[in-house]
C-alpha cells in the first residue's frame, strides 16, 4: 500500500511541475504573440546603407543585426532587384517599406518571423492549398510550444500553439520546415496526409556552446541570466576601424552612438539605459580584456575571439559596485597547437558623409529672414538690391569666392564690420568644410602554432583612417602589437602570458570641437563668401570657420597603453580548479595644441592685424593601474540527475593617475609649437602670465565575490551571485599662473 501510494504521489508530483511549466510556457507565449511583433518591430533599429544592392542583401543585413527570421517564396519574391537604402538606426518597419516600395509584396510580422507574400500571387496560393494539421513534441514526448511551421520556399507558416498543435494550408506535395531554438531544424514531406506527427532533436551542438560569463565560463542551456555573444566571425567579417563599431547590431539591446565627427572621440556604449545617480557619475558599462579592465577602442577587432555582454543585474551582480550598467566581456585568440601558421589580410576603404544638410541658396534664405523678420514686426534684413545681386550672382555661376563689396575706409563690408548683411555671395558651409569621402587602410599580420605543451599567438595591426575634413587636416594612426603565451608545465599546472602595445596617434583643427559641427549651421550664412575676391580669407567682424580650420592652429594626441597579463591555472583534484591572475597596465598621454589667431585683408590684399592672442598648450596624463583576481571553482554531479557548481574568489585593484597641464601665451612660429619660442604675450604686446595645473587620484578596492550554480537534469536552473566590496580614494590637485602651488 505504501508503494502504491508513493508512486501515486510521484505521478502527481510530475503531473504538477508539468502543469507549471506548461502554464508558463503558455504565458510566454500568449504574451509574445500579444506584445513582441509591435514591441520587438518599435523598438529594434537597424542601420543599413545600401546603394544599388540586392534585396536579398539588404534582407540578409537584416537578420544578421536582429533576431528576426525571413520566410518567402523565392518565386514570388525578386531578390535581385536592386534597391538604394540608407536607413540609420531606423526601425525594421521603415526598411522594408523603402525597399519594397512600388512592387506588390507585402510583409507580416508574427513574433520573430517575417514573411513576405505576394498579392498576385495569394489566389492561387489559395486554391492550390490543403489543409494540413499536426503535432510538434521534443525526444521525450512534450509537446513543443512556439515552434515555427514553414511551407519551404514559400510564404505560408505558422506557429505551434500550448499543445505544440499546428494548422495551415499547405499543397499537398509541400515539404514542411519546423524549427526551434535549440532544436534541430527538420523537413519533412507532406505526402497529402491530412495529420502529422513531428518530433524534434535537441542540437546539442548549440546547447553546449560555452558563454564566457563572470569569472568563468557556462554553457548555453545553463544560461540564467542574459548574456549576448558576438563571436570572431561575426566581427572580422566587417570593414571596421574599431571593436566598438564591429559590435553595433550584433548583440540586441546593445546601443552604441557617437555624438561628433572627432576621430579621438569614442563612441558611447549602453546596455541599460543612460540613467545615472548623479552628476559626473557614468552609464558606461564595464569593459574587461581578457579579464583586466581595458578600452575596447584599443583592441584590434582581429585579435577577439568572442565578445560576451552581461546585461541584466543577475549576469553582471558578481562584479558588485563597478557594474551596475552592465559588463562587456572580450576575450582575445590564443595560441592553437600544431604547426605554425601565418596570416595576412588587409582592407582598403573609402568613407562617405551620411545625413549631411542640405543648406539654402542665398537668395532662398533671405527670404526666409525677411519673412522672419516682417512677421515679428520687424524691417527687411537683406534690400531688394542685395537680392537682385544674390540673383546675378547664382546665374553668372557665382560661387563662394566673391560676392562682397568694399567699404569707403579699403575693408570688405560695411565700416561697422557688418558683412551678414551686404555680401551676396552663395555659399554652401558643408561643402566647403567637409569632404565627399575619405580613404583608410588596415593591415593585419598574425603568427600562431605551438606545439603539446607551448602555443603561442602573436600579432601587428595598423589602421590609417583618413579625416573627413577639407578645411584643414584630420587623421588617424593607430598601431596594435599582441604576443600571447600558453604553457601546459605539467598536468594539473598551467601557465598563461600576455602583453599588448597600443599606440594612437590623431590629430585635428584645434577648433574641430565637438560643437563645430552644431555651430557651422548656427553661425554661418550662405550669403557669406570664404573668401575675398582677391582670394584672401574673408572673417571681417565674425568667425570664417574654414580659415579657423586651415589657419587657426592644429591638435595632436598621442595615447600608448601597455597591458601585462599572466595567470596560473591549477586543478589538483579533478574538478577543482583554481585560477590566480596577475594584471598590470601603464597609459601614457600627451596632448599639444596650438591657437593661431586669423587675420583679414583689405582691398588692396595688404594685412589687417587683429592684434589676437596665440597660445601653446600641453597635458600629459599617466595611469598605473594593478590588479590581482583569485577564484577557485569546484563542480559535481550527483546520480546523473543533480549538478552543482561553487565558485568563491578574491579580487583587489590599484589605480594611480596623474595630470599635469601648461599654457603659455604668444607663439612665435606655428610650425614650431614649443615653449621655448613663445613670447609670453599676449596679442597687444602685454605680459601674459604663464597657467600650470595638475591633480592627482589613487584608488583602490578589495572585494570578496561567489557563485553557486545549481541544475536538476538540466532543465530546472538556480543561480545565485554573491559580492561584498571595499574601497578607498585619495585625491590631490595643484593649480598656479606662472608657478606650481600645491594643496
Amino acid at each position: 500500500m505504501k508503494n502504491i501510494l508513493y508512486q501515486e504521489s510521484i505521478v502527481e508530483i510530475k503531473h504538477l511541475f508539468r502543469m507549471m511549466r506548461n502554464t508558463l510556457l503558455a504565458l510566454f507565449v500568449f504574451a509574445g504573440t500579444a506584445f513582441a511583433t509591435e514591441s520587438y518591430s518599435q523598438t529594434m533599429k537597424v542601420t543599413v546603407v545600401a546603394d544599388n544592392v540586392s534585396t536579398g542583401k539588404v534582407i540578409s543585413e537584416i537578420e544578421k543585426q536582429t533576431d528576426y527570421l525571413f520566410v518567402y517564396n523565392v518565386n514570388e519574391v525578386n531578390l535581385k532587384r536592386n534597391v538604394k537604402v540608407n536607413a540609420q538606426n531606423k526601425s525594421v518597419a521603415e526598411v522594408l517599406n523603402k525597399i519594397f516600395e512600388g512592387t506588390d509584396i507585402y510583409y507580416a510580422m508574427e513574433g520573430k518571423n517575417i514573411m513576405l507574400m505576394s498579392k498576385a500571387k495569394d489566389g492561387e496560393a489559395a486554391q492550390q492549398a490543403n489543409k494540413v494539421t499536426g503535432i510538434v513534441k521534443d525526444a521525450n514526448g512534450e509537446p513543443v510550444i512556439g515552434a515555427n511551421v514553414t511551407v519551404k520556399g514559400q510564404s505560408i507558416g505558422t506557429i505551434t500553439d500550448i499543445d505544440g498543435r499546428f494548422v495551415l494550408d499547405a499543397p499537398k506535395d509541400a515539404v514542411l520546415q519546423i524549427t526551434y531554438i535549440g532544436y534541430v531544424s527538420q523537413e519533412v514531406k507532406v505526402s497529402g496526409k491530412k495529420e502529422l506527427t513531428i518530433v524534434l532533436k535537441e542540437d546539442t551542438r548549440t546547447l553546449d556552446e560555452v558563454v564566457v560569463v563572470g569569472f568563468g565560463t557556462q554553457k548555453k542551456v545553463n544560461l540564467t541570466g542574459a548574456v549576448g555573444l558576438a563571436t570572431a566571425k561575426e566581427l572580422e567579417s566587417r570593414p571596421v576601424t574599431s571593436a566598438t563599431q564591429a559590435l553595433q547590431g550584433l548583440v540586441p539591446g546593445l546601443q552604441i552612438s557617437t555624438s561628433s565627427g572627432e576621430l579621438d572621440k569614442t563612441a558611447d556604449i549602453s546596455i541599460r539605459g543612460t540613467g545615472t545617480i548623479g552628476e559626473g557619475s557614468s552609464g558606461a558599462p564595464l569593459i574587461l580584456i581578457d579579464g583586466m579592465e581595458g578600452d575596447l577602442n584599443t583592441v584590434n577587432p582581429q585579435d577577439i575571439e568572442n565578445i560576451s555582454v552581461l546585461k541584466d543585474a543577475a549576469a553582471s551582480s558578481i562584479y558588485g559596485s563597478r557594474a551596475p550598467f552592465g559588463v562587456i566581456l572580450v576575450t582575445t585568440k590564443s595560441g592553437k597547437k600544431g604547426k605554425t601558421s601565418v596570416n595576412y589580410n588587409n582592407s582598403f576603404r573609402i568613407s562617405t558623409p551620411v545625413n549631411m544638410p542640405k543648406m539654402m541658396d542665398s537668395y532662398t534664405f533671405a527670404n526666409f529672414m525677411n519673412a522672419g523678420s516682417l512677421n515679428q514686426g520687424g524691417g527687411l534684413i537683406f534690400t531688394e538690391d542685395l537680392m537682385q545681386d544674390m540673383l546675378d550672382w547664382q546665374a553668372a555661376g557665382g560661387g563662394s569666392t566673391g560676392g562682397v563689396k568694399a567699404s569707403s575706409n579699403g575693408q570688405w563690408g560695411k565700416p561697422d564690420y557688418d558683412p551678414f548683411t551686404t555680401a551676396w555671395a552663395n555659399t554652401n558651409w558643408y561643402d566647403e568644410v567637409y569632404k565627399s569621402s575619405s580613404f583608410s587602410q588596415e593591415h593585419n599580420v598574425s603568427l600562431n602554432g605551438g606545439s603539446d605543451i607551448v602555443a603561442y599567438y602573436a600579432s601587428f595591426n595598423y589602421l590609417g583612417q583618413g579625416g573627413l575634413l577639407k578645411a584643414g587636416d584630420d587623421g588617424l594612426h593607430r598601431y596594435n602589437v599582441t604576443a600571447k603565451i600558453n604553457a601546459d608545465l605539467t598536468q594539473w599546472l598551467k601557465f598563461n602570458y600576455s602583453t599588448r602595445f597600443t599606440r594612437n596617434d590623431v590629430w585635428r583643427p584645434t577648433s574641430f570641437n565637438s560643437s563645430f559641427y552644431d555651430q557651422l549651421g548656427r553661425a554661418t550664412w550662405p550669403n557669406m563668401p570664404v573668401k575675398d575676391p582677391n582670394g584672401y580669407y574673408t572673417n571681417n567682424g565674425w568667425t570664417n570657420p574654414v580659415q579657423n580650420l586651415v589657419e587657426g592652429g592644429k591638435r595632436n594626441a598621442q595615447t600608448d597603453r601597455l597591458y601585462q597579463q599572466a595567470s596560473l591555472v591549477i586543478e589538483p583534484i579533478k574538478n577543482w580548479i583554481t585560477h590566480v591572475e596577475f594584471n598590470y597596465s601603464i597609459m601614457n598621454s600627451s596632448v599639444k595644441e596650438t591657437s593661431i589667431p586669423t587675420y583679414n585683408h583689405d582691398v588692396e590684399g595688404n594685412l589687417i592685424d587683429t592684434h589676437g592672442t596665440s597660445y601653446l598648450y600641453q597635458d600629459q596624463t599617466k595611469e598605473n593601474y594593478l590588479n590581482l583576481n583569485i577564484y577557485s571553482e569546484y563542480s559535481q554531479s550527483f546520480n546523473n540527475a543533480h549538478n552543482a557548481k561553487v565558485m568563491l574568489g578574491f579580487q583587489t585593484e590599484d589605480m594611480k593617475q596623474e595630470f599635469s597641464s601648461t599654457k603659455k601665451y604668444g607663439v612665435m612660429m606655428g610650425g614650431m609649437p614649443y615653449f621655448d619660442v613663445t613670447t609670453g604675450l599676449d596679442g597687444q604686446g602685454n605680459p601674459k602670465a604663464t597657467e600650470a595645473g595638475g591633480n592627482g587620484k589613487r584608488w583602490k578596492t578589495a572585494g570578496f565575490f561567489g557563485r553557486l550554480n545549481y541544475d536538476y537534469l538540466g532543465r530546472y536552473l538556480a543561480e545565485i551571485n554573491m559580492r561584498y566590496d571595499g574601497s578607498s580614494v585619495s585625491v590631490g590637485e595643484a593649480a598656479g599662473n606662472g608657478r606650481l602651488h600645491s594643496l
